[in-house]
């Protein structure tokens, strides 16, 4: 699917490109292939390669944060703790990265997806704290 999404939005001309209601599905395409990648651990392809405008790369890059906890979330449930400190480094990389940026919301709307990368960021570090703690706990106990 993401492939065929590709092709389609590589089929769009630089003037379709500019349309707005084509902005948000760039950037969902461009999370798509971002979360893609980070699951697969496999490098990250640039927006110059999936041939998109670089602002709708940035928000879907953003937006990867969110796709990321909800995988940390899903793999501390089945108990499979090795990767999960991967995924929150990996979390605050993007987050820190994303938070350099100051730009006018007309020119990149950002500020409100930093501040939800923020707050997801400590929920998630809480949350696997937590997990962790009680995890070391139960094993403890079971010995």
């Amino acid at each position: 699917m993401i492939d065929g999404a590709g092709a389609r939005i590589g089929d769009l001309s630089r003037d379709d490109i500019g349309f707005s209601f084509l902005q948000e599905v760039i950037q969902e395409y461009c999370e798509a292939v971002i979360v893609y990648a980070f699951l697969r651990k496999e490098e990250v392809p640039s927006y110059q390669e999936l041939g998109v405008p670089v602002e709708g790369y940035v928000l879907g890059l953003a937006d990867s944060i969110g796709e990321l906890r909800r995988h940390i979330l899903d793999i501390i449930r089945r108990g499979e703790t090795d990767d999960v400190e991967y995924y929150l480094d990996l979390m605050d990389e993007i987050a820190h990265g994303i938070m350099t940026l100051d730009y006018p919301a007309a020119i990149l709307p950002i500020r409100r997806k930093q501040d939800v990368a923020r707050i997801l960021l400590e929920k998630t570090r809480g949350d696997v704290t937590l997990a962790l703690k009680l995890s070391e706990r139960n094993s403890c106990c079971a010995d």
